[in-house]
């Protein structure tokens, strides 16, 4: 192992300059079909395109709720530029050059640069990155501006926690979860505060940056949408889908059905808001009702999120399969003719080839993220920056599985992990070797 690490850190760019040429030839290879919600977030794009206008506009109003409008107003800005889904699959690769200079940053910051390089080297051994660039999520967006939040707040000088804000500020504006990173911020430097370490002047740098971004973001909406509008509001919907008596833990679209909680008679006649506040009544009357119920879901949604993890391996193979396309058929019994239907062996073979490699790589990170927290537990909890770290990753997964548990919702924490592993690894295996 040390001599697989030590040969793939000594060709460090070699490593960095073959990536971003193999990301260049998927990009040319293959073409970007959207679907679900790539697609979905495409089409938003190119309404507001033909209407003049940025996300949301007025007709958005019935819409079923209000998606990550940072992020969608970003891809309008690039389709105005260029209107192509190439020009998103150039924007991914750029994104993805970006979240490898931060984690390298921020993991130089709070370990040294040997493990900065070991954590971008994890980073490109994780193929989820690659796949990614041939999709339109707001995954990797979201990565990157919480990281660049991480990076300025680290510097802890003045300037830099205003940033930090700012950062906060934009997460929100994609993710609800970027509270998450707010709430770890305000956390540690109130408690940096509190041991009079730094003066209070951080956390109202941090909160104007922050409050400067919300009311901007929220008054350009209210300008064209005639509502303040700063953050995706679909957070109802996703907990009454993991809030019913069918619920099971993951993605269950059934509770819109006709005769369940989440139905609407006529759901063109109801505003955004007017929706989900039914769904929220709906959501906490069945909470309230089954607490008990309701937490016991908690395993069921965590296992949901890390028990696979194909957010977007097989798009480098295959545009409308994955590996929850496979799981569903074994399940189901369906023969494999026909799940595969359509596809080559030799495609098959690759797309069965990366997902083993894949998952192998995932669990071992895991395994090794987890082993690594035990074994070094006193260098890590000893550390306020560590402490960052796994609070926004606490968090996070918390406020997540108050909702319903997805692979693709774990993928803004698996840096942090690979920071982590890059200590773990560097510790475990490079020093024993020497």
């Amino acid at each position: 192992m040390a001599k697989a690490i030590n040969f793939l850190l000594s060709k460090f760019k070699y490593v960095l300059l073959l990536y971003f040429i193999i990301q260049i030839i998927f990009l040319f290879k293959f073409p970007l079909i959207y679907t679900s919600d790539s697609g979905y977030y495409f089409k938003l794009a190119q309404d507001c395109i033909s209407h003049h206008g940025f996300y949301p506009l007025p007709q958005h109003l019935f819409e079923d709720y209000i998606v990550a409008p940072l992020y969608v107003n970003f891809i309008i800005i690039l389709l105005l530029i260029f209107n192509s889904s190439f020009t998103i699959g150039i924007f991914n690769i750029v994104l993805n050059a970006i979240q490898i200079f931060l984690l390298y940053k921020i993991t130089t910051i709070i370990i040294d640069e040997k493990a900065a390089r070991i954590s971008v080297i994890l980073y490109i051994l994780y193929l989820n990155n690659l796949g990614l660039v041939m999709l339109n999520l707001t995954e990797l967006f979201f990565t990157v501006i919480v990281s660049g939040g991480l990076y300025f707040f680290l510097k802890q000088k003045s300037r830099s926690l205003f940033i930090a804000g700012i950062f906060c500020g934009l997460s929100i504006a994609i993710r609800p979860i970027g509270w998450a990173l707010v709430l770890s911020f305000l956390t540690i430097e109130t408690y940096r505060v509190y041991k009079k370490e730094v003066r209070f002047r951080g956390v109202s740098y941090l909160i104007a940056g922050l409050f400067i971004i919300v009311l901007l973001f929220g008054s350009i909406s209210k300008l064209y949408f005639g509502e303040f509008i700063y953050t995706s509001n679909n957070g109802p919907l996703n907990i009454l889908m993991g809030a019913n008596d069918n619920a099971n833990g993951g993605f269950y679209a059934k509770v819109f059905d006709k005769g369940q909680p989440g139905y609407i008679e006529h759901p063109e006649n109801l505003t955004y808001y007017q929706k989900q506040e039914f769904w929220k009544n709906n959501a906490g009357s069945w909470i309230t009702a089954h607490p008990l119920k309701w937490v016991m879901l908690f395993p069921k949604k965590l296992l949901n999120m890390f028990a696979w993890d194909d957010v977007s391996v097989s798009k480098i193979v295959f545009n409308n399969f994955n590996l929850y396309n496979f799981l569903k058929a074994v399940k189901e019994h369906v023969p494999m003719g026909i799940a595969f239907a359509g596809f080559s062996t030799i495609e098959i073979f690759i797309w069965g080839t990366l997902q083993v490699y894949h998952h192998l790589f995932y669990f071992f990170i895991l395994f090794f993220f987890i082993f690594g927290i035990i074994k070094y537990r006193f260098k890590v909890f000893s550390n306020s920056d560590f402490n960052l770290l796994l609070l926004f990753l606490l968090i996070g997964i918390m406020m997540t599985i108050a909702t319903i548990g997805d692979p693709r919702f774990k993928y803004p924490y698996m840096f942090i992990i690979f920071i982590f592993n890059s200590l773990f690894i560097s510790n475990y295996f490079l020093v024993k070797e020497n």
